[in-house]
C-alpha cells in the first residue's frame, strides 16, 4: 500500500464486545497473530494491567504486568506450558497513550514485544522465539470479560487482530461520505477504480485504488464526526483522526497569517462540531488513493487523500495551534473551504 495510508489489520475481535468481528478469521488456534493494548501513562511501581485465567478443561491464563523500572511481562499458559515474554524496562514516562502490542507467530517460532508512544515519539521492543498461539476460545473469552479478575484503570481497550496495526496517523473516510466526481457526488463505497474524482486545486484526477478496512471504535483508532454545517454543508462526515481537512477564511488569515491550513481531525474534536464516534465497536472506512496527495471534496469540504506523512500542498497546524479555530468553530464563525 502506498506510504500514508493503512492497510486492514484484520481485526477478529476487541473488548467490551462478545463476538468475533468476522468469524472467518477466529480459527480454534490463531497460529499467527497480534495482540494490541492501548494504555495511559505507565504509573510508578509493579501493578497487573490485565489478568485472564480460565480452567475448563485445561488451565490457561494470558496476563500482562507493568514494573516502571524492571518493564513488562507478558505472562501465557496453555496447560503445563507456560511462557514469560519480557520487555525490559524502565518504563517510559511523559507518554499521553502508549499502545502495547503483542506478536506471536506459530510457524516462525518468533514472538515480539512492543511498547510504542501512540503520538509517535518512541518505542521500545523485545524480541524471541516459541511463542504459544492464542485459541480462538480465550480470545472471544479475554474480550468478553469472561474469567478476567484484573484490567487496570490504565488500560482503555485491547483487541485481537491478525496483522500488526500501525501506529502512525492514517487518513480515511466513512463509507457513506459523498465524494464528487465528474459524475456528481458518490458514496465513498460505491467508488470504482478509474472513476474521476474532482479535486480542489488540480481537477479531475483517476481513483487509482481503493482500501477497504475495519477498524475498533476505540483509543486511537475512534473516529471522528465532523458535523455539517460547521464543515461540510448539510451531510456530516465520518473520518479517521489522521484525516486532514482544509480550513480557510478571514479566521485562519488573522490567526496564521496564511489562507489556507491543513488540520487533522483529532485536532478538531471539541465535543460539538467535531466529536469522537464511539457508537458503534468497528467502523468500516475508505481510503482513496489517487497516487498523489489531493484535496478531495465531500459535500463541500476538502479532505486530502493522503496522511501527514506525505509532502503537503498547504501548512499543516500543530494541535495546539488549531486550539483557537475549535473555539471559533463550536460557535459557528468557521466554515471549512472548498
Amino acid at each position: 500500500m502506498e506510504p500514508g495510508h493503512i492497510s486492514d489489520p484484520k481485526w477478529i475481535a476487541v473488548s467490551d464486545h462478545a463476538t468475533a468481528i468476522n468469524p472467518a478469521d477466529l480459527a480454534d488456534v490463531v497460529q499467527s497473530g497480534c495482540f494490541v493494548l492501548e494504555l495511559s501513562p505507565p504509573k510508578s511501581g509493579v501493578s497487573v494491567l490485565l489478568d485472564y485465567k480460565a480452567n475448563a478443561g485445561w488451565a490457561r491464563a494470558f496476563s500482562i504486568f507493568q514494573d516502571e523500572n524492571a518493564g513488562l511481562v507478558v505472562l501465557h499458559r496453555q496447560a503445563d506450558t507456560v511462557q514469560r515474554h519480557r520487555l525490559p524496562g524502565p518504563l517510559p514516562r511523559g507518554w499521553a497513550m502508549a499502545r502495547l502490542t503483542f506478536t506471536w507467530d506459530g510457524p516462525a517460532r518468533s514472538w515480539s514485544l512492543r511498547l510504542e508512544d501512540c503520538a509517535g515519539t518512541g518505542a521500545l521492543q523485545a524480541d524471541g522465539a516459541n511463542p504459544i498461539p492464542m485459541t480462538g476460545a480465550d480470545i472471544l473469552a479475554l474480550c468478553a470479560g469472561q474469567n478476567v479478575s484484573r484490567k487496570d484503570a490504565s488500560v482503555q481497550w485491547f483487541g485481537v487482530c491478525l496483522q500488526i496495526p500501525t501506529v502512525r496517523p492514517a487518513a480515511w473516510i466513512g463509507k457513506r461520505s459523498p465524494v464528487d466526481t465528474d459524475r456528481g457526488p458518490i458514496a465513498a463505497e460505491d467508488l470504482r477504480v478509474g472513476d474521476r474524482i474532482v479535486t480542489r486545486d488540480n481537477g479531475l484526477r483517476p481513483l487509482k485504488a481503493l482500501h477497504h478496512l475495519i477498524v475498533p471504535s476505540r483509543g486511537r483508532f475512534v473516529p471522528i464526526l465532523l458535523r455539517a454545517p460547521y464543515f461540510a454543508r448539510t451531510t456530516d462526515l465520518l473520518v479517521s483522526q489522521g484525516q486532514l481537512t482544509l480550513l480557510s477564511g478571514g479566521a485562519v488569515e488573522y490567526l496564521f497569517g496564511e489562507d489556507t491550513v491543513l488540520v487533522s481531525a483529532d485536532a478538531l474534536r471539541d465535543g460539538n462540531s467535531a466529536l469522537a464516534d464511539t457508537r458503534r465497536p468497528m467502523t468500516f472506512g475508505i481510503a482513496l488513493d489517487l497516487g498523489t496527495p489531493e484535496l478531495i471534496l465531500a459535500d463541500g469540504c476538502a479532505l486530502l487523500s493522503k496522511a501527514a506523512t506525505e509532502p503537503l500542498p498547504y501548512r499543516l497546524l500543530e494541535g495546539f495551534e488549531a486550539l483557537p479555530l475549535r473555539s471559533l468553530l463550536g460557535r459557528g464563525g468557521q466554515r471549512n473551504a472548498a
